[in-house]
């Protein structure tokens, strides 16, 4: 029965209390139901599904809900954990720490400190932001995660661009107009924001020094293999799509 070959998963359910939860077994495929709390719970009942049934099985059918949608999850520090293993728990993987910090405003954690982990492609500040802006061509005049005058005025020449108000707050309209812009860059990508870009998908590049050796040319190779893409080490035009939508 398909329901033993699955009991992993339903006993996950069972401990991440998902409420509503149904299952049936109809026609050889498992029918499973529920609302999780968070999209972090449901991303655990997928990779689960996927540890049972590899990547893509045809004998099970999920119809999940999330409960909370405004972050990916609440997490309470324990004794120990740094931004980059928090990180590398939700994102797997821990050069995405900043996203974190940045979102809470905090440049240590200690045990028992709440964190609220942001869902990371919808989530726009510190370095994440520098980067987005720079790859557009407004200059941050570096990228350090700080929001200072620089990133301000980068942000003011991004809004004016687009019509918006140029204030250099990140409103929600400058957050999606800029994600959205991002997303559909048609344009270059070098120096800091590819290696961080790179970085954050999992392939590292080494340091993150704008130079564009032997280190950035195998993680972009390693990328591609990774994608699906043609393993050039060079950074044509669909690579660098499929590693906007990565980001944002």
């Amino acid at each position: 029965m398909l329901s033993q070959k699955y009991q992993t998963v339903l006993d996950l359910g069972k401990t991440l209390n998902i409420q509503n939860g149904d299952v049936i077994e109809k026609d050889g495929i498992l029918l499973i139901s529920g609302t999780a709390k968070t999209a972090y719970e449901k991303d655990l009942i997928w990779d689960e599904i996927k540890r049972v049934g590899g990547n893509a099985p045809t004998d099970i059918q999920v119809e999940m809900t999330v409960e909370i949608t405004d972050y990916y999850h609440m997490h309470t520090v324990a004794k120990g954990e740094s931004f980059w293993v928090i990180a590398e728990k939700y994102y797997k993987n821990g050069d995405k720490h900043p996203v974190i910090s940045d979102h809470n405003n905090k440049e240590h954690v200690h045990p028992d400190d709440v964190l609220e982990i942001p869902v990371f492609k919808e989530y726009v500040g510190g370095e994440k932001l520098q980067v987005m802006l720079t790859a557009l061509g407004h200059d941050t005049k570096g990228i350090d995660g700080k929001i200072g005058a620089n990133t301000n005025n980068a942000l003011k020449s991004f809004q004016t661009s687009k019509g918006l108000g140029a204030t250099g707050n990140l409103d929600n309209p400058s957050k999606e107009a800029l994600r959205a812009a991002f997303r559909t860059h048609n344009g270059g990508l070098t120096g800091k924001p590819l290696q961080i870009l790179l970085r954050d998908s999992g392939h590292s590049p080494g340091g993150i020094d704008g130079i564009l050796g032997k280190n950035t040319t195998t993680a972009i190779r390693q990328f591609q293999t990774t994608c699906g893409l043609g393993a050039t080490g060079q950074l044509d035009a669909q690579t660098i799509k499929t590693l906007l939508s990565t980001y944002a």
